[in-house]
């Protein structure tokens, strides 16, 4: 058999083996489930040279960890094995698949990925090399039986750590050594074989282990405490006879007051007192408006009149315009002190050439006095 054929058998097997696993995983159910994929390097004890005693090795399992430090694991490896023949000097292969079973244990607990295991499984052979081996000085010496397979039990100690890499995933390393028979390499000698694997692989956790419910607590029953009838006998209240007198009422007389609501005023229209050019004398056309304001004002002492002045913002400087609109302030207000009305009830506002009264293109608008009342 070629050896890309017995590749491709273990392969087989491997890969049925992980569908297999995949299947309990399926109905694990709430359980720390776990499947596993391994390569590495074997190496058989025998008379040959260390790398010539070396051959592959592939592995896939499935494991149960049923509490702390205990787990289980289910698994099945194989592919080549090596023996050698000291009189030619020839090295042969032989491949085999081997089952397995695994107690792991994780002895420390603040190192919880650390585990050793115990074990043990068949040897399965597929097909022997030997009969390529020259035998002729001793024909008896191989067992060329494998026909089709051969069985041999064997057992393994081994020891291993997962690196954690992902939430479900972890990098394994383990170091595995085996005792088997010496007719696993087709022998008739006594003295077992052993041999020593150095395995990585990877592993996908999954599941959450079932809590236990917490037990519930114990309720006392409740006790039923009968109490005496206690009668109460109602209590009799002699209210003493109250001799009754008529009620005197004295008569209050109620003073009228009289309260005084001053009228409303009613404000008179604002007026407007138009100035010359560059003068603030006050006309003399106005000299009626300005009588009927005073007349208003004393009527009304609690009226005030605010004088408020424009001027051209065309003609003159801002200095000279705020100077004018202030005598032009000066004059409405002399005219209305001289017509009796008191200081008190007069305001004044000259606004200079800044703020206009008339927008418009008539700058000769903005030559006035308002006179507003409030």
């Amino acid at each position: 058999m070629s050896r890309t054929l017995k590749l491709g058998i273990l392969l087989s097997v491997a890969l049925l083996s992980g569908m297999a696993t995949g299947a309990m995983a399926q109905t694990a159910g709430s359980s720390p489930w776990w499947v596993e994929a391994q390569a590495g390097l074997s190496n058989a004890s025998g008379e040959g040279s260390f790398f010539g005693m070396t051959s592959p090795a592939l592995a896939v399992s499935a494991g149960y960890r049923f509490s702390r430090p205990l787990a289980l694991r289910v698994g099945v490896g194989g592919y080549e094995g090596k023996g050698y023949v000291m009189r030619t000097k020839e090295y042969y292969r032989y491949s085999y698949i081997r089952p397995t079973v695994d107690l792991i244990w994780h002895p420390l607990p603040k190192l919880n990925n650390l585990y050793v295991f115990a074990g043990a499984g068949l040897m399965v052979g597929l097909s022997n090399g030997a009969s390529k081996a020259d035998v002729s000085f001793k024909p008896d010496y191989f067992q060329d039986l494998w026909a089709p397979a051969k069985a041999f039990m064997a057992g393994r100690l081994g020891a291993g750590y997962a690196f954690p890499v992902g939430k479900n995933l972890s990098i394994t390393a383990e170091a595995i050594g085996s005792l088997m028979p010496d007719a696993v390499n087709s022998k008739h000698g006594s003295t077992p074989d052993a041999s020593i694997a150095l395995m990585a692989g990877l592993r996908y956790a999954f599941g959450a282990r079932a809590k236990k419910a917490p037990k519930a607590p114990k309720v006392a029953e409740p006790q039923i405490v009968v109490e005496p009838e206690i009668v109460v006998e109602p209590e009799v209240v002699v209210t003493p006879e109250v001799e009754s007198k008529p009620l005197h009422i004295e008569e209050v007389e109620v003073e009228e007051v009289e309260v005084e609501v001053e009228d409303v005023v009613e404000l008179p229209a604002p007026v407007k007192l138009y100035f010359d050019s560059n003068s603030w004398k006050v006309r003399e056309e106005y000299g009626g408006e300005v009588e009927k304001m005073a007349t208003f004002l004393k009527e009304h002492p609690g009226v005030v009149l605010t004088l408020t002045a424009y001027a051209d913002s065309a003609y003159g400087t801002p200095s000279y315009n705020q100077t004018i609109t202030e005598r032009r302030v000066r004059a409405v207000r002399k005219a209305l002190l001289k017509a009796g009305v008191p200081e008190s009830q007069l305001e004044g506002k000259p606004m200079g050439g800044t703020d206009l009264f008339s927008k418009g293109k008539k700058i000769s608008g903005n030559r006035v006095v308002i006179c507003e009342w409030k």
